[in-house]
């Protein structure tokens, strides 16, 4: 048998160069994070294929059926489920030998909430030919913001355009009008137009939030503000979702700073487009004629010589729930103390108005499947020979559905300081939809964008457009809280188009979101392989990402990199 090894010996060599041959073909040179070209050494391409290779697609299933499972009753936030699922997050980080994130060497960072619940008694009345016509809540009108106890006032209304006012871009819906002790009455959105220099053209600002709306008519004196609701914006968000978010009741971070905006932010309504002809009955204006404007990005403001009446009633209690934290520490001495962060959200809404005699909203989209990507995302790093140079951290958060609140609080009190913290790549919602490939929320605000455009090329997906601009997509997700500090942040999403979009709204904040859905869990593999490989490319880069030139995230950023 001896004269064999030779033989072996040389089989074996050939077949050591053609694999590592045809991985140096597979990844190459990879795009850094900076946008430039680095080589990558043959030891860095066998690490990084085991990593790879690791993201199963039975192992995304099993980790979304579990989540998803009726034991854990939706994930509400406090919630006996989301306990649950907290703690088998936990139970995988540890497993898979990272260390513990959270407070007092464990993988919990633990938060403290203020839950307000809207009282049934709670009415707005709008004032028509001297009377006052009520509106009913959950159906005609719904409760932004209100402090605790009671909000009560009659007051003016002035119709205040998209209720923006932005220097940069010469735009004052305020110029002409006195909103001083009056409510504001606002359009949802903001101007559009074909002009990107002007509000960005037709992708959303953060002029079109409410909160930015609101913060801009309070300092002017404003004593209250109602939202009107674009009509078309319901046929890409039903009335329900909206009705499910905000519910009868809102949650709040307890914090002395948080309890301190919440008293004093601006007290708000919004209100179904049904409403707009009575709400601008009596007024110079007709509501279709606004609408019309709105949707031309032309909105003038009016004094309305009409009142309202607001009575809000809320009710207080508190509620604990935990984000959970899971670490790999850095390779290099140097660049170890600098971290990028993966994020999924792992809470639902819980149990509610049951549907076809199902009262449990399992939330499998919505987030089992991003909380999957992110175990596999851990479980692939922790496959490497080597750590990469920077740290990771996996972070599963609680309370994105209540307003990005875990993200929020861990941005606030973070285990890297946000100065180091140079990446988010968050899941939230995969492996459904389009599954031609995926659509990259931020792609054209750093230079994260170019590294997961390249991922994607690499595991086989194609880079599909934002047709949905209207919606503020990269607004909406824990990679905001992120990006509002400055961090570059990045959001790859499931491949949305109108027509997926309106599946997608079948079963979005439903009892419906269930296992049984079509996921396609090869295509979700790739989704998750491409978003691994980018923050393993942006984790041994020598340098940061960055914002592109003029993105409104940019001097924040700058701001932090001065501390």
């Amino acid at each position: 048998m001896y004269f064999r090894f030779p033989i072996l010996l040389i089989i074996l060599f050939a077949a050591l160069f053609g694999l590592v041959y045809l991985m140096t073909d597979f990844q190459g040179n990879i795009t850094a994070a900076n946008g430039e070209v680095r080589t990558t050494s043959a030891n860095d391409l066998v690490s990084s294929e085991a990593g790879v290779e690791s993201i199963r697609e039975t192992q995304l299933r099993a980790h979304l059926e579990f989540l998803a499972d009726d034991l854990l009753e939706g994930r509400d936030t406090g919630s006996r489920g989301a306990r649950v699922a907290g703690n088998y997050i936990a139970a995988q980080f540890e497993g898979l030998g990272l260390k513990p994130g959270g407070d007092n060497n464990t993988y919990f960072q633990h938060l403290q909430f203020h839950q307000r619940k809207v009282s049934s008694n709670s009415v707005l009345n709008i004032e028509v030919d001297g009377e006052m016509y009520p509106l009913k809540y959950g159906k005609d009108f719904l409760v932004v913001i209100a402090p605790e106890g009671k909000f009560e006032f009659d007051g003016e209304l002035v119709f205040t355009g998209f209720g923006i006012q932005a220097p940069e871009y010469d735009y004052d819906d305020f110029k002409d009008v006195d909103v001083k002790g009056k409510i504001t009455v606002y359009m949802t959105g903001e101007p559009s137009s074909d002009d990107e220099g002007f509000f960005e053209g037709k992708e959303s600002t953060k002029y079109s939030d409410g909160a930015t709306k609101r913060r801009i008519a309070q300092s002017l004196g404003a004593r209250g503000a109602i939202g009107i609701l674009q009509p078309d914006w319901l046929k890409e968000t039903p009335w329900r979702a909206f009705r499910n978010f905000f519910g009868s009741s809102r949650t709040t971070l307890v914090s002395a700073d948080a309890e301190k905006r919440e008293q004093t932010r601006l007290p708000a309504v919004i209100l179904h487009p049904n409403v707009g002809d009575l709400l601008f009955d009596g007024t110079e204006h007709k509501f279709e004629d606004i609408v019309e404007g709105a949707s031309k990005g032309q909105l003038s403001s009016f004094q309305m010589e009409k009142r309202a009446r607001i009575r809000l009633y809320l009710e207080k209690k508190e509620i604990e729930d935990r984000n959970v934290i899971g670490l790999i520490e850095g390779s290099d001495p140097v660049l170890k103390s600098e971290v990028v962060v993966y994020t999924a959200h792992y809470d639902h809404v819980g149990i509610g108005t049951p549907v076809r005699g199902d009262s449990v909203y399992n939330g499998a989209a919505d987030n089992a499947s991003g909380v999957a990507g992110l175990l596999e995302v851990a479980e692939a790093f922790s496959q490497l020979l080597e750590p990469p140079k920077r740290s990771l951290l996996f972070l599963a958060v609680t309370a994105e559905e209540k307003g990005l609140l875990g993200s929020e609080y861990y941005v606030n009190h973070p285990v890297f300081p946000i100065s180091k913290t140079v990446a988010n790549f968050n899941f939230d919602i995969i492996g459904i939809g389009d599954t031609t490939g995926i659509v990259v929320y931020g792609s054209e605000r750093s230079t994260l964008g170019d590294v997961v455009k390249k991922a994607a090329e690499q595991v086989g997906l194609k880079i599909l457009p934002d047709e949905l601009p209207e919606e503020r997509i990269y607004y909406r997700s824990d990679h905001y809280s992120f990006a509002k500090k400055g961090v570059p942040a990045i959001f790859a999403a499931f491949g949305i188009d109108r027509g997926s979009f309106e599946k997608f709204e079948k079963y979005y904040h439903q009892p419906s979101d269930e296992v049984d859905l079509p996921f396609n869990y090869h295509y979700m593999k790739q989704h998750v392989q491409a978003v691994f490989l980018a923050g393993l490319w942006v984790a041994n880069s020598d340098k940061r990402p960055e914002w592109k030139p003029g993105d409104e995230f940019g001097k924040i950023r700058q701001e932090h990199n001065n501390e």
